[in-house]
């Protein structure tokens, strides 16, 4: 085998570890970012994706441009219910 096979074999597998590793860590890794009277708005630091949590008893406007971010994505979550904010014709 020559070194240059071996090579990409390796980045290969480096790759799907790697993808393995953040699906199992990124429900952890959700950060606050900030809160407003209604809303705790976080990130994830592995995945990049957005969310925003309803605190409930009390109402603020959603700031759907923040959620919707770099990648075009992002999950709210009210009191019962559960809406993603992805733009249709985007995925």
């Amino acid at each position: 085998m020559s070194g240059g096979v071996i090579f990409r074999a390796l980045r290969h597998l480096g790759r799907a570890l790697g993808a393995a590793l953040r699906r199992v860590f990124s429900p952890f890794a959700w950060r606050d970012v900030r809160a407003t009277q209604a809303w705790v708005y976080q990130e994830n630091a592995l995945t990049g994706d957005r969310r925003a949590v309803h605190l409930g008893g009390g109402y603020a406007a959603l700031d759907i441009g923040w959620l919707r971010g770099a990648q075009g994505r992002g999950t709210v979550f009210g009191s019962f219910s559960r809406v993603d904010v992805t733009p249709r014709g985007s995925e």
